[in-house]
């Protein structure tokens, strides 16, 4: 978490309302962290951090990024990028165990979607319409349950989650609750 941010101690609720981004910008001009923040809140598409709105956030995001490592070539396969045999592992595990899909495990493990399930289909590892149904029902149940817990419940469920490994993104899609939330929880449960 961000040390020693200028904003410690305002209220969160002034950078996720347009209203007052202007109070806020003043609040980040010379704060020592500035980068880190905006690094910090590059994906979220609600507050004003880091010195910027979403819009030139996430547009700055997209120049300054580091270009990801190049992938490994495999001769005669078009060139596509080689899993690990820890990847596949991993991408194996998940599915088996954790009943994840293939763009939950792309997404968990930072391939693309495509090789994922390209990886699933060569290993034989395919979910009925049934399957399919009942883990939609069970996720969607599991959200709907957690997003109607209120205070410490949603604190403990999102911090757990993010203590478990899981990234912002599929917080917010397991819980049903907004990136301006949980990184408003992450805030609080750091002071």
């Amino acid at each position: 978490m961000l040390d020693n941010p200028k904003c410690r101690g305002s209220d969160t609720e002034l950078f996720y309302d347009r209203v007052n981004w202007a109070k806020v910008a003043k609040i980040c001009n010379g704060c020592p962290i500035v980068l880190e923040c905006r690094m910090e809140f590059a994906d979220d598409p609600y507050a004003f951090a880091g010195g910027m709105d979403p819009d030139r956030r996430y547009a700055w995001a997209r120049e300054w990024r580091k270009p990801a490592p190049p992938a490994r070539k495999v001769p005669g396969k078009g060139g596509r990028p080689r899993l690990t045999d820890e990847t596949k592992r991993e991408i194996l595990r998940l599915w088996d165990e954790e009943g994840r899909g293939a763009r939950a495990i792309a997404l968990r493990l930072g391939i693309a979607t495509s090789t994922a399930s390209a990886y699933l289909k060569s290993n034989n590892r395919k979910r009925t319409e049934e399957q399919e149904r009942e883990l939609a029902r069970r996720c969607a149940a599991a959200g709907s349950a957690m997003h109607r817990a209120k205070g410490e419940e949603t604190t403990r469920n999102v911090l757990g989650l993010l203590g478990e490994g899981y990234s912002v993104k599929e917080v917010t899609a397991l819980l049903g609750i907004s990136f301006g939330h949980i990184y408003k929880i992450k805030r609080e449960a750091a002071s």
